[in-house]
């Protein structure tokens, strides 16, 4: 029997190729990188929803390009609205970082605790944009508790108003000095509950106030000023500013050492 050599044998199998299967790249990884506080404030919000958009590869959003697929506890009106204020704020780092813009989804949830958004490839994910209709909007300030507001107006800041001070002229008796504590525990000492407009620019509406309950005219006074010197986030109805009534209580305790 003659033996081949063992390059013949080799050359008489059939050829045999083997293909390696594709390598799919993994998915980029998105993190949020920082968001700062949008020039159009959020008002007090609760909701959860879900957007496509698109990231530049420095990891900036287009706000031109947003749908929204998902929308729990808000209107898809009210977190396109939010997603518009608040995502120009933010900056995202994706690993590696992409030669093109790069379509994602982008959940944002909201809560008493405040806001955070968690991005994935939009590549591949099924989504289905939501149809968004004009709200119809009331004539008359809504009041704070009415179901729907979406967003209630927030205390942004607040100026110190005019302080009241007590000018003596001269020497004081005891008697008197006695006298000038107990007007001053009485000047700001008690509560008041009231009721006043935001308008849909977070201003205090001059005018507005309503006094539901009020244990010293004073300190409604001091109370009204104090909320007046302060700006607002407005309450918003499907994202749309609308007036709002808030309700709001006021306590001042001033006590005179051995009183």
């Amino acid at each position: 029997m003659r033996l081949l050599p063992v390059t013949a044998l080799l050359l008489a199998l059939p050829l045999l190729v083997v293909r390696t299967p594709d390598r799919v790249p993994p998915d980029p990884v998105i993190s949020l990188e920082r968001c700062r506080s949008p020039v159009q404030p959020l008002g007090e919000v609760s909701g959860t929803g879900v957007v496509r958009t698109v990231l530049s590869p420095d990891g900036r959003p287009d706000t031109t390009r947003i749908e929204v697929g998902f929308a729990k506890g808000l209107s898809p009106g009210g977190i396109l609205s939010i997603a518009r204020r608040q995502l120009p704020a933010c900056k995202f780092r994706i690993e590696p970082k992409p030669r093109a813009p790069l379509a994602v989804l982008q959940q944002i949830m909201l809560d008493s605790n405040g806001l955070s958004i968690r991005t994935i490839p939009a590549e591949g994910r099924p989504f289905t944009p939501l149809e968004i209709t004009p709200p119809v909007l009331p004539t008359e300030p809504v009041e704070e508790g009415d179901p729907i507001l979406e967003e209630k107006p927030r205390t942004l800041a607040c100026q110190n108003g005019p302080r009241e001070e007590i000018v003596t002229t001269g020497p004081m008796s005891r008697g008197d000095f006695e006298a000038m504590q107990r007007e001053m525990q009485r000047a700001n000492t008690g509560e008041a509950t009231f009721t006043f407009v935001v308008d849909t620019g977070g201003r205090f509406v001059v005018g507005s106030v309503t006094v539901l309950s009020s244990t010293n005219p004073s300190i409604t006074q001091q109370a009204v000023r104090l909320y007046q010197n302060c700006q607002y986030a407005p309450g918003r109805i499907q994202g749309v500013p609308v007036a709002t009534r808030r309700r709001v209580g006021f306590g001042s305790e001033v006590r005179i050492d051995g009183q």
